[in-house]
């Protein structure tokens, strides 16, 4: 790497505008690159709970999404499977697998990862009446008791994983290898309920942020919220627990010529 002294930093800034690398916090770069090929698609997998997937075993280095994104002045990404909710089969993901961070130069998956797990990913259930059809191209409309009906049942069936990883932990600990029957679905949850990794959350509504954020602060999680559309309108709701720190990513970034845009106007940088 050529260092850079500051005579020669000056001389560079008189001409050019210089940033620092951009950060993505929510992105399926390199698990996706066209949209209308299925091979080429590899952001969820069948089933709607895979704890055990880490999103950098997918990733393709080679994507052409790749060097475009880094010309935009984005270096750093963090890669989460299943944002969305669908799995292959078209049905809910709610528990998508393990976030990977890395960084947009390396010829391999091993140069560019930085951290292999840095959250497990969960989309919050909604509670949402009205739906497209994809078969019929028409708007459906559901009755609230039956979708509450499903959205209870995911919460609950959500509670019991954890519950399950829980029982697994102590049995590991405290049972006799010889007998023990080893679960990865289960092994991958247990640093999340022990508090070691974080939990990103992917809602965007309202009552969903308040719901995730009660249903994360009994369980004991560190929650880390992504989307928040309408984070906004729960600034009154509190984290009890100690432990459960909450966070939110707003996946919003500019490239920096937008930034300059943004400057000239006097829209950034912002208070500090």
């Amino acid at each position: 790497m050529t260092r850079i002294t500051p005579v020669q930093y000056r001389k560079i800034v008189r001409v050019l505008e210089v940033y620092p690398g951009f950060f993505n916090p929510v992105t399926q770069i390199g698990l996706t690159e066209i949209s209308q090929v299925s091979a080429t698609n590899d952001v969820a997998e069948v089933g709607a709970y895979n704890p055990e997937l880490v999103a950098a075993t997918a990733v393709n280095p080679a994507s052409a999404h790749i060097p475009v994104t880094r010309a935009s002045g984005i270096t750093h990404v963090v890669d989460t499977p299943g944002i969305g909710g669908l799995d292959f089969s078209g049905g809910a993901s709610v528990i998508s697998g393990q976030a990977s961070a890395i960084h947009l130069s390396g010829w391999t998956i091993d140069e560019m990862l930085v951290r292999r797990t840095v959250a497990m990913v969960v989309n919050w259930p909604t509670l949402q009446t009205r739906s497209f059809d994809l078969s019929t191209f028409t708007v459906r409309q559901r009755p609230f008791s039956e979708v509450k009906q499903e959205y209870d049942k995911k919460v609950n069936d959500l509670t019991d994983w954890l519950e399950r990883a829980r029982h697994y932990a102590q049995a590991k600990e405290k049972g006799s290898p010889a007998k023990f029957e080893r679960d990865l679905k289960l092994e991958a949850l247990v640093p999340a309920v022990k508090g070691e990794l974080p939990v990103l959350v992917v809602a965007d509504r309202a009552r969903e942020i308040r719901n995730a954020i009660e249903f994360c602060d009994a369980q004991k999680l560190k929650m880390i919220l992504a989307g928040g559309a309408e984070a906004y309108a729960t600034r009154r709701t509190r984290c009890r627990g100690n432990q459960n720190r909450l966070r939110q990513l707003r996946y919003l970034f500019c490239a920096p010529a937008a930034l300059r845009r943004r400057e000239r106007r006097g829209l950034w940088p912002g208070p500090r």
